[in-house]
Order: structure tokens, then C-alpha cells, then sequence
């Protein structure tokens, strides 16, 4: 019988870390200021979502666990993010 309290254990899909979700707390961090940075080059420069995330893998600038997820994110063909509430 499963315990209804068993916390269940998944690994992050960028570096294997255990993890709650689909990200480890480091690439979920990664992605959430990806996503907020998003939003002002978006604004500023007209960019798409995969014109963002082509820049950001590609600039030997961006922290490592930033251009891990920019890579997942088009590997996986993640779309752009909607505007909460929207």
C-alpha cells in the first residue's frame, strides 16, 4: 500500500539532480529569471521567444545553469511564457 504523504522523487531533465519537479531548484531559478529577463528584450528589442533563447545559448556571457535551460527550452520546443492572468 502506497503511502499517501511519500513524497515523490523525480530528477531534474537538465543535470539529473534529485528533484520535486521537472527542474532542480537551480534550473528552476534559471528559468523563472530567464523568462522575467524575457520580457524586457522582448519590450526593448522586439525579440521572439526563440530569437531570446538562440541569443542566450549562444552568448559565451550567460551563466551556465541560464543557457542549460535556454538549450532545454528549445530542445523541448518550450513556447513562450504568457503573462500571469492573462
Amino acid at each position: 500500500m502506497t503511502n499517501v504523504h511519500q513524497r515523490k522523487e523525480c530528477n531534474c531533465q537538465i543535470c539529473r539532480r534529485p528533484s520535486d519537479d521537472a527542474l532542480c531548484r537551480y534550473h528552476r531559478e534559471a528559468f523563472r529569471r530567464l523568462v522575467k529577463h524575457y520580457k524586457v528584450w522582448k519590450e526593448r528589442k522586439g525579440f521572439t521567444w526563440e530569437q531570446y533563447l538562440e541569443g542566450i545559448s549562444s552568448n559565451e556571457m550567460t551563466g551556465a545553469w541560464v543557457r542549460e535551460v535556454a538549450e532545454y527550452a528549445i530542445k523541448e520546443g518550450i513556447r513562450e511564457p504568457s503573462e500571469p492572468g492573462a
